[in-house]
């Protein structure tokens, strides 16, 4: 198992809003949890409709998010990039992944925890639960963001794109 480096540990402690005193605990946790993925352009993290496996920590580089279109062919629907934290809601809510996630020119490191450990994590008490819990919320509330930032995108562009079921126009 590779060693994962404090700096990119760092990047996900700043993005994701936990404190310095944590980036220790953090490192130890993801040195002991987590299977370092090292990918290269075009190369698959994981595809649409694949079993919500673990969570995925994107630390360098980028990733393709694509969705299979009407044809079966992937389409790009976004990039994520460093730092960013992927496949927290499929883990939470049991559904497969509901995007493909593959490598950028440039490659990606990925800090990969299983749903094994994720699950174990979720439930501890101790500090290990506490950072991982906090971790997740940051990457739900991060997605929520970025979310409503979209919406009201749209709204001052006066997109009109039609409303997702159960929502009513008023």
């Amino acid at each position: 198992m590779s060693t994962v480096k404090p700096q990119l540990v760092r990047a996900f402690i700043d993005r994701y809003g936990l404190d310095l005193d944590d980036l220790p605990p953090m490192a130890r946790l993801l040195n002991r949890c987590a299977k370092v993925v090292e990918l290269t352009d075009g190369d698959w993290l994981c595809h649409e409709k694949d079993p919500a496996n673990g969570l995925y920590m994107l630390a360098e580089g980028s990733l393709r998010v694509q969705k299979r279109d009407a044809r079966n062919e992937y389409r790009d629907i976004a990039v994520a990039e460093a730092p960013a934290i992927m496949g927290h809601m499929g883990l939470l809510t049991g559904v497969f992944r509901t995007a493909g996630l593959c490598a950028d020119p440039g490659g990606a490191t990925v800090f990969l925890l299983s749903s094994t450990d994720v699950d174990v994590l979720m439930k501890d008490n101790g500090q290990e639960g506490d950072l991982i819990r906090r971790v997740v919320l940051g990457a739900m509330l991060d997605q929520l963001d970025r979310a409503t930032r979209d919406v009201q995108t749209r709204i001052n562009s006066g997109d009109s794109a039609p409303l997702p079921d159960g929502w009513v126009q008023t």
